[in-house]
């Protein structure tokens, strides 16, 4: 089986919603599915998050498309409550509230590294702790595996944290990796993983690709983002 991590289209920073696309991420997802339809890619079936950009830029995607391809969703793709971790991180080193509360991009994301460091060395405090969203990561794969053992291409609209964990999982590294994963993940981009099933509650992940933007090169290239 080979699954494919597609990474939402870019989302609503500076608005009270995050969980929504913006106007370039759904230029984004129609871009995706133009290619897609060029290079005629396969696709068996398609599971979001449950999150509304998930759902957004899967839509938007079928939607340009054009194809009935089935689709489930499953809560194991939902991206980490970032704002949680910021809390917990403010809490703990109250200098970075006002880099937080700016909403400025150059200053929220130094912050939010951080606190993702500290999130994955603390289990106290979280909403959910690293270990926990770690196996919540995990389950969605095994739900890939039992759900869709007969399929040959899965393509999963999902966030960046989901996709850089399971970047550290198929490699074995280090989770301090993860941060730097995922902040080079491009909005759309495909990450590519070649399933193999071992038993029904067991699997093993290769990478095979990360991070392809194929489809915002060239002419396409003002149509990139990494949030």
């Amino acid at each position: 089986m080979i699954v494919t991590l597609v990474r939402h289209g870019q989302a609503s920073f500076h608005a009270d919603d995050y969980d929504e696309l913006s106007s370039l991420g759904y230029s984004q997802a129609q871009r995706l599915a133009e290619m897609v339809a060029t290079f005629n890619d396969p696709i068996d079936a398609m599971v979001t998050g449950t999150l509304k950009r998930h759902q957004q830029t899967a839509n938007t995607f079928l939607t340009t498309l054009g194809k009935p391809i089935a689709a489930s969703e499953h809560c194991g793709w939902n991206e980490f409550d970032h704002r949680d971790v910021l809390k917990e991180y403010v809490l703990a080193n109250p200098s970075a509230r006002a880099d937080v509360l700016s909403r400025e991009p150059e200053r929220v994301l130094p912050v939010l590294a951080e606190a993702i460091g500290r999130w994955q060395q603390v289990a106290d405090g979280y909403k959910e702790n690293w270990n926990v969203f770690e196996e919540r990561v995990q389950a969605a794969w095994l739900y890939l595996l039992n759900t869709y053992a007969e399929k040959k291409h899965i393509w999963v609209f999902t966030s960046g944290g989901p996709i850089a964990t399971s970047i550290i999982q198929a490699l074995e590294v280090e989770q301090t990796h993860m941060v730097g994963l995922n902040t080079k993940l491009m909005n759309t981009s495909l990450t590519r993983f070649y399933c193999e099933s071992i038993s029904a509650n067991n699997m093993k992940i290769h990478l095979l690709s990360y991070n392809e933007h194929t489809h915002l090169t060239g002419q396409y290239a003002h149509l990139r983002s990494y949030r």
